[in-house]
């Protein structure tokens, strides 16, 4: 890919990066290329109209809005649904996971082109607060492990940071990191926001060498949330109360947050 000048909060040259094709990520790519409906991503982005949103954008089903800064655009959830489709035929041991709403940056030549953002609106019940503070003592080492057998070939090298608790902001804070096939290495963050109803996770995914200019981007729009009356999450007193332990299955936080890093892959290969 050739390189390009970021606008807006970027605006930091990308370099460009030759991803060196070894023999199983050659294979990985033959395999997946003879399933992916290629053609039908193709056409379904030539005929569906550029969704620009450069400003704030309201998520209704939700109750809650974002606002991004010039020069992200809204993928098509045609595009979202046929990848994730083309992701479970190609590695059917993988997490069946479903993503809402995606958003890249720059233009529609490539969807899901890095950096991107993808979000999950998970209606799991309210998480008690003493739960969320003490998520930084949560092993991740299993998760990795299993994630790591399930998607074989397509991500390797799986690093997942602690999760950690903002409890100021009321956001929850992961990074990861991957190798992924034919596209190199990938860097991640998760923003996962508690509501009434249960979390809003949001991962933005760039190439590592890119990622330290995507990253104030990504905070600033996951900074922008607004929500409606009853959604945005309200500490409780009766949080505090054994009976009210319930519990959100964090190794499900996890995956979401490393899966989505490969969902590139299946929206089609880059051009060298």
């Amino acid at each position: 890919m050739a390189d390009s000048t970021l606008a807006g909060s970027f605006g930091a040259r990308l370099a460009p990066r030759r991803v060196e094709q070894t023999s199983l990520a050659h294979s990985v790519k033959l395999c997946v290329r003879d399933r992916i409906g290629t053609a039908t991503l193709m056409a379904l982005a030539i005929l569906l109209p550029l969704p620009v949103v450069a400003g704030t954008v309201n998520f209704q089903e939700a109750g809650f809005s974002l606002t991004f800064p010039p020069g992200w655009i809204a993928i098509p959830r045609e595009i979202i649904a046929q990848a994730q489709v083309e992701m479970a035929r190609a590695a059917p041991n993988a997490p069946k996971l479903q993503y809402d709403h995606a958003f890249q940056f720059g233009s529609k030549e490539q969807w899901f082109n890095y950096p991107y953002i993808l979000i999950q609106i998970k209606r799991t019940g309210r998480v008690p607060e003493p739960q969320l503070e003490k998520l930084d003592k949560f092993d991740s080492t299993e998760t990795s492990q299993k994630l790591q057998k399930s998607v074989g070939q397509l991500m390797s090298e799986v690093e997942i940071g602690k999760m950690r608790y903002d409890p100021a902001a009321r956001v929850i804070w992961i990074n990861t990191g991957s190798n992924v096939a034919e596209l190199g290495r990938v860097s991640g963050i998760s923003a996962i926001i508690p509501t009434e109803f249960g979390v809003i996770q949001m991962m933005g995914y760039a190439k590592e060498q890119d990622f330290m200019g995507f990253l104030s981007s990504f905070h600033d729009i996951v900074r922008s949330a607004t929500f409606a009356d009853g959604v945005k999450y309200q500490p409780q007193a009766s949080d505090r109360l054994p009976r009210w332990l319930r519990s959100i299955k964090w190794e499900d936080v996890l995956t979401w947050a490393l899966v989505g890093a490969v969902i590139a892959v299946f929206a089609g290969f880059r051009r060298k």
